[in-house]
């Protein structure tokens, strides 16, 4: 589990991109960054986002690399 703290209220973006097995997230235009090896198959990539009050989601995508 990985987990960051960010201000109650500020709007952050989150970038997250996987490649075969690495999977990297990016938070505030990169100014924090995970990085982590991950082996999933194919159709099981999928996304969990938790937090401790109200969080909203903008917009999502999924886009295929080839």
């Amino acid at each position: 589990v990985r987990s960051v703290t960010l201000p109650e209220g500020d709007e952050v973006d989150l970038l997250v991109v996987h490649d075969r097995s690495v999977t990297e997230l990016y938070l505030a235009d990169g100014e924090i960054v995970f990085s982590l090896r991950s082996f999933l198959e194919p159709d099981g990539f999928g996304v969990t986002l938790t937090a401790d009050g109200t969080v909203g989601v903008r917009e999502a995508a999924a886009l295929e690399i080839h």
